[in-house]
């Protein structure tokens, strides 16, 4: 079973670098992205509450995309909504409280773009491949989920201190390539 989850994880990652790739050919050659992506990337130059709303935005686009997309189990679209519902309620609070953290940098990677390619990614599969790795694509699902619900934690009870150990766990495990 360990081998086939890496082996999925690692497809994933894969399948991730492609597409990040294929998106930055995309914008510096100055083509619009493809319109079924399900997420927009928050753009630096955004002031706060701007970048809240594009953040925002995408995880409601998120949303949409997984309703409207046929053969996802329910859990899986639960085990979704649970991480969207989260980011929503974390993020903000990140960008207000603590605007240059990395935590919130990181955080703010995972809604605007990590979320929505993993996802993307599990829907692309075939059916009988989705079928084959749902078990997998949950469980990555729950450790992002339980990665964000500490961050909220830490927002809430201002654990400062707690903020560099939590986004350096983020960026190795999520934005450098790390596993899932």
């Amino acid at each position: 079973m360990g081998t086939v989850i890496g082996s999925f994880v690692g497809g994933l990652l894969a399948i991730g670098a492609a597409v990040f790739i294929y998106r930055k050919m995309t914008q510096e050659s100055g083509s619009e992205p493809a319109s079924g992506d399900p997420a927009p990337v928050a753009e630096q130059a955004l002031g706060p509450e701007a970048e809240v709303t594009v953040l925002l935005e995408g995880l409601v686009n998120l949303n949409i995309f997984i309703r409207t997309t046929h053969g996802l189990s329910l859990e899986s679209l639960q085990s979704i909504e649970e991480v969207i519902d989260l980011l929503r309620d974390t993020v903000p609070q990140m960008i207000a409280r603590h605007p240059s953290e990395s935590l919130t940098y990181e955080l703010k990677r995972i809604s605007g773009e990590h979320l929505a390619e993993i996802v993307k990614e599990f829907v692309d599969l075939s059916p009988d491949s989705r079928q084959r790795h749902v078990e997998a694509f949950i469980i990555s699902l729950g450790d992002i989920r339980e990665q964000i619900q500490r961050a909220k934690e830490i927002v809430e009870n201002n654990e400062v201190a707690e903020f560099k150990v939590i986004a350096s766990f983020l960026k190795t495990k999520y934005s450098s390539g790390g596993n899932l």
